[in-house]
């Protein structure tokens, strides 16, 4: 038995047409746009399908889901009738005196194809004689434009370069001679534009398969967030703990050595020796004062290390001996959060005013080996193994400690794989580089480590 499977390129124009004319008159419009006092009577199942921003909006549990009337702030009414009507047609008129409204019209709504048209007509009309390097050169952030686009830019583009365009390029050229210095050469012109913060994932282990169901990214840290309640037990349990490589090498043995890397002149040197030999430790900074806390020793206890002392000072020991937890610096103070099996789950706030421990809210179950990360003045737990039965069950839920109310919230943004002996850094990526990863792999084939996006 046959079958055809037949392909009409005409119906995806049909249906868009038949949406225009439903909007011409106005059947079936089940939401209405308003922006400067112009409203735009639409639907809502086009505008899902068109935006982004659209999207998650009608995907939420806020009043402007369920609103008849949305109050936009776009810069222009005119620039969202544009961007409606291109929705509705795929069409979009262009002129130099309509891009500016129509592009941030298409930014703000996270319509990605507009947006692509907008910027394939801005580089049709680019040319050496219309670019403004007098006037805009000094604000582009030539550190991050690459070495191989910079040199012909500034020998061999033709182009009459103003004196402080060229100072800022040898200065970005002077930057990419020397990366290990990059970290303290950070300012106005290595800042990126629309930074979006990020929470990077980094190594650790995972299940096999990432979690199918989409995840919804909370709109700033402190939003979208119930009671934290003890999430579902995985399918999958996390076996026992079997190290790679080779056995335990007998010469090993736990150091006090504190060592400080040069980024100037590229190299290691000693800086100072801890109190005692430690390992399972954690360690952060406070008004560049250096603490270190727990661990694997019998002295334990606390210690901080101020700048160009050579010698530690004993403070206040934690209430709750600790190993393998994590510590984060918060309005200045320090907080010590879960270690390896704790049965009670608390956590501690230390002063170094007073040179006291406080304990607060515990964690309504346990976990060890989470990431740690801060986002926003809040303390995020992401992933790791909590004990269920007498086993090791691995999580993938996150899990946000509030400063102001002393308590544990649920954050919306469960991890696609259930997680742990991670490691979490926060950084400000430029706008669209989630984009630009998307079909990368690693060198096994595999896809790299996610990044969990919140935006304020």
């Amino acid at each position: 038995m046959s079958y055809f499977l037949s392909y009409c390129k005409a119906h995806g124009s049909a249906l868009l047409t038949g949406y225009q004319a439903l909007r011409a008159e106005g059947f079936l419009c089940d939401v209405t746009l308003e922006a400067q006092g112009s409203e735009f009577p639409v639907h809502r199942s086009l505008l899902a399908c068109s935006s982004d921003y659209f999207r998650a909006l009608f995907k939420s549990h806020t009043l402007e889901s369920r609103a008849r009337v949305i109050h936009l702030h776009v810069p222009s009414a005119t620039g969202l009738q544009r961007l409606l009507d291109f929705i509705y047609t795929a069409w979009l008129p262009l002129s130099m005196d309509t891009v500016e409204d129509t592009l941030e019209a298409a930014s703000y709504l996270q319509v990605t194809e507009a947006l692509g048209l907008c910027g394939r007509y801005l580089e049709r009309l680019l040319a050496p004689e219309n670019c403004c390097f007098a006037q805009c050169g000094a604000r582009v952030p030539f550190c991050l434009v690459p070495v191989a686009v910079l040199r012909p830019v500034y020998s061999g583009s033709g182009l009459v370069l103003p004196a402080r365009v060229k100072g800022l390029i040898i200065q970005a050229l002077n930057y990419h001679t020397a990366p290990s210095r990059q970290p303290l050469l950070q300012g106005e012109q290595t800042s990126v534009r629309s930074p979006q913060t990020r929470i990077l994932l980094v190594g650790g282990r995972r299940a096999r398969e990432a979690v199918t169901e989409e995840v919804m990214v909370p709109q700033g840290a402190a939003r979208g967030r119930g009671a934290a309640a003890e999430p579902e037990e995985e399918e999958e349990e996390e076996g026992e703990q079997v190290e790679d490589g080779e056995e335990e090498d007998e010469d090993w043995e736990l150091t006090q050595d504190v060592v400080a890397f040069d980024v100037y002149n590229h190299s290691w040197r000693s800086l100072t020796q801890l109190p005692a030999p430690l390992l399972g430790h954690s360690v952060c900074a406070v008004g560049n004062f250096l603490f270190v806390l727990g661990g694997e020793s019998p002295s334990g206890g606390m210690y901080s290390l101020g700048p160009g002392a050579r010698a530690w000072s004993k403070r206040a020991p934690m209430g709750t001996a600790r190993f393998g937890h994590h510590m984060a610096a918060l309005r200045g103070a320090v907080f010590a959060f879960l270690g390896h099996y704790e049965p009670f789950s608390e956590i501690e706030r230390y002063d170094p005013g007073t040179d006291q421990w406080t304990r607060l809210r515990p964690l309504p179950y346990d976990r060890f080996c989470y990431g740690l990360a801060v986002v926003e003045e809040t303390a995020l737990l992401l992933g790791g193994v909590k004990w269920r039965d007498s086993r090791q069950v691995p999580t993938r839920n996150v899990v946000g400690y509030d400063l102001d109310l002393d308590r544990w919230e649920d954050i919306d943004c469960a991890l696609p794989w259930a997680w742990s002996g991670l490691q979490c850094a926060v950084l400000q990526l430029p706008e669209g580089a989630d984009e630009e990863r998307e079909g990368e792999t690693g060198e096994n084939g595999e896809a790299p480590d996610v990044l969990l996006g919140l935006t304020g």
